[in-house]
């Protein structure tokens, strides 16, 4: 389910608590947590310029989407060819 809903780059908080309360900062344990923690991410991303809290939160939602990515849901390069691996 979805949390998370319209942000856009003129939506977004300023301030780290403010960017906490549109979006806690928790564990992402499923991938409705971790595309909510990605529509964020992105809007946040490309920003031309980012307050100094807009960055700390993106760096910390960051390392949950990263921790996320690789101990929920890893991806097996194992099996495929290079030019499928990059795909």
């Amino acid at each position: 389910m979805k949390t998370t809903t319209g942000f856009n780059t003129t939506s977004l908080p300023h301030t780290f608590e403010k960017l906490c309360g549109a979006h806690m900062l928790r564990p992402i344990v499923d991938v409705a947590g971790f595309e909510d923690a990605q529509e964020i991410a992105d809007a946040l991303a490309v920003l031309d310029c980012r307050t100094p809290d807009q960055d700390d939160y993106l760096e910390s939602l960051s390392v949950l989407m990263e921790h996320f990515e690789e101990t929920l849901a890893p991806i097996s390069c194992d099996e495929l060819t290079p030019i499928e691996a990059l795909k």
